[in-house]
């Protein structure tokens, strides 16, 4: 998804079968207008969305949506947004979809910032789940969702709990060759 909005300025194809970004979108992004290029997905995204599509259709649109407004600090729209494109990825994406993935990080980290901390350990276990049944590989990613749920679980006094997943975190950052560094020094100093 990092690279969609270069992949679309190149010509290249989105996603085969999803609505295009459109064209407004484009032209309020060249000339830097962010606010514009948001409310050019906001309305493509609710005209694809308007026709009740039973599959991906509408996702991309989401998706940029609230990468754009998260990149512009606009936490709640970009959560809005987010919380649209996790629906629909829910609803029509195999477990193992990397759009899958990527649907649930936008939500989750929207809903961090929002200090949602009950429903960020909600979101990160059901993350962790789908990483899970993805069989995805050990990550950078994964070590963070777990010092992130460990946070979150800790914020809500739930402190045997937060131990057991920062422990886990520290294992992570640590078999990926990241001990000392950033994620895994905060693990260390939230259980101390």
């Amino acid at each position: 998804m990092a690279g969609l909005f270069t992949i679309a300025a190149a010509g290249a194809p989105q996603t085969a079968g999803r609505a295009p970004l459109p064209p407004d979108f484009f032209a309020a992004h060249a000339r830097q207008d962010m606010a514009a290029a948001i409310l050019a997905l906001d309305r493509a995204g609710a005209a694809c969305a308007a026709t009740k599509p039973q599959d991906d259709h509408c996702l991309d649109l989401f998706l940029a949506a609230a990468n754009l407004s998260w990149r512009q600090s606009a936490i709640d729209r970009s959560e809005r947004f987010a919380r649209t494109a996790h629906e629909i990825a829910e609803r029509t994406l195999p477990a193992t979809h990397k759009d899958r993935r990527v649907a649930h990080e936008y939500l989750i980290r929207a809903v961090i910032a929002g200090d949602k901390d009950a429903e960020a350990v909600t979101s990160l276990r059901a993350y962790l789940a789908l990483r899970g049944a993805a069989d995805a590989p050990p990550d950078i990613a994964l070590a963070r969702a777990h010092l992130q749920l460990g946070d979150s679980l800790h914020r809500l006094a739930r402190h045997a709990e937060s131990e057991a997943v920062l422990r886990r975190a520290i294992t992570l950052f640590e078999s990926l060759g990241d001990a000392g560094k950033l994620g895994h020094a905060q693990a260390v100093s939230d259980l101390a």
